[in-house]
């Protein structure tokens, strides 16, 4: 039960930047200019470093590895994609679905579209759309048109759906 307790959690955290953690750093180093009672401080703040790790290796550095982008810092690439000269080189053998951030693609060239490849449930790459005119969303898939909706919708369903859609994101990370 103790390792089940253990393993399952750090089966969902992704590696990633610390974003929320390095906040917590950053007000470690401002609030004292001496050594030691930066030292001092980062023990009494070990609880804000267990909730800020948690934070980030749970949700943040999640994001960061599905985006490419972690959301804190706003730094690219993903750590996970970091280029160094790797032990073991795996990624030649695999599809670049398997080696970039999925959601990497997704693009705002403005604050009325978006552009995100994604794949689809047959393996397929596929460019999803989205342009805004006013409150409403028009949805195009490989250029053709899919869907409306408006903000005020997409706002509700996430509201109404937040616990589902978490639950579906945890249970699609675990396998």
């Amino acid at each position: 039960m103790l390792v089940a307790s253990i393993t399952v959690p750090a089966l969902t955290g992704c590696i990633g930047q610390m974003g929320v953690t390095k906040i917590a750093t950053g007000f470690n180093l401002k609030a004292v200019d001496n050594r030691y009672g930066r030292a001092g401080l980062y023990l009494l703040m070990a609880p804000v470093y267990a909730i800020t790790s948690a934070i980030d290796l749970m949700v943040v550095n999640s994001i960061e590895f599905w985006t490419g982008t972690n959301p804190v810092t706003g730094k690219a690439p993903a750590v996970a994609d970091t280029p160094v000269e790797a032990y073991l080189k795996v990624n030649t053998d695999l599809g670049e679905d398997l080696s970039e951030a999925p959601l990497s693609s997704i693009n705002n060239p403005n604050e009325k579209t978006f552009h995100m490849r994604a794949l689809d449930d047959n393996g397929f790459m596929r460019i999803i759309e989205g342009k805004r005119t006013g409150d409403k969303i028009d949805i195009y898939i490989d250029g053709e048109y899919a869907a409306s909706t408006s903000l005020e919708e997409m706002k509700r369903f996430a509201e109404e759906n937040h616990e589902r859609l978490a639950l579906a994101h945890k249970q699609s990370k675990m396998g």
